[in-house]
């Protein structure tokens, strides 16, 4: 008879394997107009994962959750579904879109999955995607190095020179 802590060893490290084994899929990069509509996908292969958690982290704040929810509904964080909407395709398949790109949006956002909502947060999925935010200014010389700001997803927004 094995020992409970041994049980619980084996356990552990088939959890941490099994978590390690989703495989994460996002949007490529996008040049987008600011005051636009931006999406932001993500998807994984492990149907087991029914929640999905959208975070954005600011270069002066820390970590915030925007929102989470399973495929029946969504849950945002205060005031963040005016400028936010969560949609989930499938179990394994959602989307961010920020309703309006303006420069408050600068941020580096994140999508995690989870097996349930526990109050605690799952570590999200750090793969970067680049989707530029063009003024119009840039827009007009063609938005090759755009001036307003930089989303990359990962996903991450943040100003260029």
């Amino acid at each position: 008879m094995a020992s409970p802590v041994k049980t619980f060893g084996f356990l552990c490290v088939w959890l941490c394997c099994r978590a390690a084994a989703v495989t994460f899929h996002q949007t490529s990069s996008l040049i987008v107009k600011e005051n636009s509509e931006v999406q932001i996908d993500c998807s994984h292969d492990d149907s087991a994962l029914i929640l999905m958690l959208w975070y954005r982290r600011s270069a002066d704040a820390a970590m915030t959750l925007i929102g989470y929810g399973y495929e029946t509904g969504q849950n945002y964080e205060g005031l963040l579904e005016e400028e936010f909407t969560l949609t989930r395709r499938s179990t394994v398949e959602g989307v961010l879109t920020v309703r309006e790109a303006r420069q408050n949006h600068t941020a580096v956002y994140f999508c995690a999955a989870s097996t349930r909502w526990c109050g605690l947060m799952p570590l999200p999925h750090q793969n970067l995607l680049r989707v530029s935010l063009c003024s119009a200014a840039a827009e007009a010389a063609g938005c090759s190095q755009p001036s307003s700001l930089v989303f990359s997803s990962g996903f991450h927004m943040k100003q260029t020179p």
